[in-house]
C-alpha cells in the first residue's frame, strides 16, 4: 500500500480500505506528495493525522503498542513523558459504537479481529445502555460516540473480576457456545461486565485527537459507574522525567503482580490516541519479564 501512496498503510485506521482511501482527497492530504522524501515522511505524516475522523459503525484499528522487556526498557519507551500507568485486564477487547442516528438499539460491538460481535455479546447492552443513559434526559451522547473498553466476567459473591477462561461461558461465538461442553453450569453470581479505558469520538467532537488526560475525562464524565457491571480502568501516573520513576514504576509492577494482574498499559498523558508518531506509543508492560 505504501507503494500507491506513503500514508495509506497509516490511515487504514478504520479497518476499511475504502475508508482510508476516502482520507487520501481530504483538503490536506489530496495536496501532499505521494512519495515524500524520506526525512520529511514523520512530519508529513503527524499533519496527516490531524484529518482522521472515525465513524460509528466502522471499527477503528487500535492504537500501536510497544511492549517492555523490562522496567529499564520501559523507562526507556518513556523517556521524558508523564505517563498514565493503567492495569491491563485479562478480558475480551470490545469497541463499542453508539448510534442515535440508527433505527433500534444503536449499539454495536466489535471485537479485537475487527468482527462484529454485537449480537454474540447481547448480554451486556442491558449494562451499555444503562451506564451511558441511552434514550434518557441524562444522555450525554447526542448523536454518536465510540468507546474502548475490556470485556470481563464479574462475581457478585466473590466481589472480583473472575479468570479469562470464563468469558467463553457468557459469549457466544457466531450464535454458539464454543468450548464451554465440559465447563461447570454458569453462577447465578456471575455475569459480564465492561472495563472502559478510552473514548474516540463522542458527537461531532474527533477524541482521539486530545490529550489522554483530557479523553480519560470525557470517559469519567460520560460513564455511570455501576458496581459490577461498567467502570473505568484504574490507573496511576507517573512522571518519568523524574529521578525515582525507575523505582515507582517497579514497585508498582511489583504491587500489581502479588495481585495476580496481568500488567499494566502505558500511555503518554499528553498524547493523542491517533498518532503516527511511533516513539509516542503506547506500552504494554506484563508479567513474565
Amino acid at each position: 500500500m505504501s507503494r500507491f501512496n506513503i500514508l495509506l498503510p497509516d490511515l487504514r485506521f478504520q479497518n476499511s480500505i475504502p475508508a482510508a482511501v476516502g482520507l487520501l482527497d481530504s483538503p490536506t492530504i489530496r495536496h501532499m506528495p505521494i512519495q515524500p522524501a524520506v526525512d520529511t515522511c514523520d512530519e508529513l505524516k503527524e499533519v496527516a493525522s490531524m484529518e482522521l475522523e472515525p465513524q460509528a459503525g466502522i471499527m477503528t484499528a487500535r492504537a500501536t503498542y510497544g511492549k517492555a522487556r523490562s522496567i529499564s526498557h520501559c523507562c526507556q519507551l518513556a523517556g521524558l513523558r508523564r505517563m498514565s500507568v493503567e492495569r491491563k485486564y485479562d478480558g475480551e477487547s470490545c469497541q463499542t459504537h453508539i448510534d442515535l442516528n440508527k433505527s433500534g438499539a444503536g449499539i454495536k460491538i466489535y471485537s479485537k479481529s475487527g468482527r462484529d460481535s454485537t449480537r454474540d455479546r447481547i448480554r451486556i447492552h442491558e449494562a451499555l445502555r444503562d451506564s451511558l443513559e441511552l434514550y434518557t434526559a441524562g444522555c450525554k451522547i447526542k448523536k454518536q460516540c465510540i468507546l474502548e473498553g475490556e470485556l470481563l466476567v464479574w462475581n457478585d459473591s466473590d466481589g472480583r473480576i473472575e479468570p479469562f477462561h470464563k468469558i467463553r461461558r457468557h459469549v457466544k461465538r457466531s450464535g454458539r457456545f464454543l468450548g464451554a461442553a465440559r465447563d461447570s453450569p454458569v453462577e447465578s453470581s456471575e455475569h459480564l461486565m465492561i472495563m472502559f479505558y478510552d473514548i474516540l469520538l463522542q458527537d461531532d467532537i474527533v477524541c482521539g485527537l486530545e490529550t489522554h488526560d483530557k479523553r480519560r475525562r470525557r470517559l469519567q464524565s460520560l460513564v455511570h459507574r455501576i458496581p459490577g457491571r461498567t467502570d473505568i480502568g484504574s490507573r496511576e501516573v507517573i512522571e518519568f522525567s523524574s529521578f525515582d520513576a525507575a523505582e515507582r514504576l517497579s514497585e508498582t509492577f511489583a504491587r500489581a503482580i502479588t495481585q495476580r494482574w496481568e500488567g499494566f498499559v502505558l500511555k503518554g498523558c499528553d498524547d493523542a490516541y491517533f498518532s503516527f508518531n511511533g516513539s509516542r506509543s503506547f506500552i504494554k508492560l506484563v508479567k513474565g519479564l
